[in-house]
């Protein structure tokens, strides 16, 4: 009966630590969707960045050649 009473107890503990392992292994599965997402938002944040850094950079120049189209035309004005 002791032996029983034993074998019952261990059977109910590997039941319960299966329990845990299981549970941990769903947290672990979580944490690596949510570190996927949270790679991707990086990526797309990243990617637009970049893209607000070269549209800036455009910007820039267009306003340098319309400095230079002023420059130009107030030396051609004065010339008259």
């Amino acid at each position: 009966a002791a032996v029983e009473g034993s074998t019952r107890e261990s059977v109910d503990a590997i039941r319960e630590i299966e329990g845990a392992v299981r549970e941990i292994g769903d947290f672990t599965q979580a944490i690596t969707n949510s570190v996927r997402e949270q790679d991707f938002a990086t990526k797309e944040i990243s990617q637009s960045i970049a893209g607000a850094s070269i549209g800036s950079q455009e910007a820039t120049k267009n306003v340098e050649m319309v400095t230079l189209v002023i420059d130009e035309t107030s030396g051609e004005a004065a010339k008259v």
